[in-house]
């Protein structure tokens, strides 16, 4: 018996059917149907419906109008403009971050106007699932160099509701608000949508807290960024971390990362041992308190002395401290690899690490893997200044690093341009 879009999902993942892999055969009937549509023969029918049960008028120009989206004819910019103004009168419901997905795929011209009639037209419903288009649209606006669109975006996002939103889109746009260097968007995204995802009864458990954690990492990041810091005292600091994530943030996180950004930390010389991440000799939870202020003293000297932007620094420090944790994890019954965060400087297994952590070859999450890629490289120039690695280990890692990052930026973080 098929799964009802509210029943559990048949995968096991504890969601609800409609939030887990009812989209993925949603995207599955869509490519059988435009393979239908472009003449190509498909296993089956994209619509589910008795034998002999004619299809609707409406159906069949969907049929046609997604044909030709999704088939392999060439279209024009204007073709590409007439078959949008037919999905909107059609009022399609739930594909149109296919329509931003396949119209990017055929280099539309305008795909900043794509966006923007899309969202101004169509209704921000549960039904249509604009957390999905918006998204794609964030995506595909950074990765064609139209990074002054991306504050439309947020806007427009922000836009949904406790039935609208999608939890995986809200976090996915968040991280491309990051990796285009736009704090700000991504921390008002997340903080609109935190009470919304906490009281979202189709999320697993861990999901609130898992954006909790992002609300806290981007407002330490404002806390550095902030003149006014250092001349405010801890406890107010750390007060303005928590509001309305106190359940979710431990206070002894909030109170140290309020004793870094004020200074009020008394601070030593940089060494090795610092960046342990599992020191010998203290518990396991003081060990992750202690990981943890390294990483928010970083992203704050390197605020100070490099001009990086601290939120996005420590979401990729952060990042990077989850990745080798995992691998630790993974190896610790045999040989630990990683003891130390350091270690992630080693030549070896940095390409593996993003592969993993993002996907492969950079195709699933490339503003992760740059978020991840530039917390090496910020680490490496950070530990040659202070003598934490030789001049040996970085000239090592230095060209890998370099030639990873530029290859990422080149095929997906062209130039900035402006829109038409």
């Amino acid at each position: 018996m098929k799964a009802g879009r509210n029943d559990p999902c048949p995968c096991g993942s504890g969601r609800k059917y409609k939030k887990c892999c009812l989209r993925h055969e949603e995207e599955q009937r869509l490519e059988v149907r435009a393979k239908r549509d472009a003449g190509v023969a498909a296993a089956s029918p994209p619509v589910t419906r008795e034998v002999d049960e004619p299809l609707s008028e409406r159906e069949q120009s969907l049929n046609r109008v997604w044909g030709r989206i999704g088939g392999n004819e060439k279209l024009t910019t204007a073709e590409m403009d007439e078959l949008l103004d037919e999905l909107l009168a059609l009022e399609e419901t739930e594909e149109w971050c296919e329509v931003m997905n396949n119209f990017a795929r055929r280099g539309h011209e305008d795909l900043p106007g794509v966006f923007r009639r899309i969202a101004g037209a169509v209704p921000h419903t549960k039904e249509t699932a604009l957390g999905f288009f918006y998204w794609a649209a964030a995506e595909k606006l950074l990765t064609r160099g139209y990074v002054d669109v991306l504050p439309e975006v947020g806007a427009g996002v922000r836009r949904l509701d406790a039935e609208s939103y999608a939890y995986d889109a809200v976090l996915n746009v968040a991280e491309i608000f990051l990796a285009a260097d736009m704090e700000g968007e991504a921390l008002k995204t997340v903080e609109h949508f935190f009470s919304i995802a906490r009281d979202d009864r189709d999320l697993l458990g861990g999901a609130a807290n898992e954006m909790a954690e992002w609300v806290f990492l981007l407002r330490i990041g404002r806390a550095i960024r902030q003149p006014d810091t250092p001349s405010r005292e801890p406890v107010d600091i750390a007060h303005d971390l928590t509001i309305g994530i106190e359940e979710e943030t431990s206070e002894d996180y909030a109170r140290r990362a309020a004793e870094i950004a004020t200074g009020h930390l008394p601070t030593s010389e940089w060494t090795r041992s610092q960046f342990d991440l599992l020191p010998d000799g203290i518990p396991e939870d003081a060990a992750h308190l202690e990981t943890f202020s390294s990483t928010v003293r970083l992203a704050h000297e390197l605020w100070i002395e490099a001009d990086c932007s601290p939120g996005r620094s420590l979401r990729g420090l952060i990042y990077l401290v989850d990745a080798l944790e995992a691998e630790y994890e993974s190896s610790r019954e045999k040989h630990p690899k990683f003891t130390n965060l350091l270690d992630c400087l080693r030549p070896k297994g940095i390409t593996r690490r993003i592969n993993a952590f993002c996907g492969e070859v950079f195709g699933v999450n490339p503003p992760r893997a740059l978020l991840l890629l530039e917390a090496h490289d910020s680490l490496r120039r950070f530990a040659a200044t202070r003598g934490l690695i030789s001049e040996t280990e970085e000239n090592s890692v230095k060209p890998i690093l370099a030639r990873l990052i530029e290859s990422l930026r080149s095929k997906y973080f062209p130039p900035a341009r402006p829109a038409t």
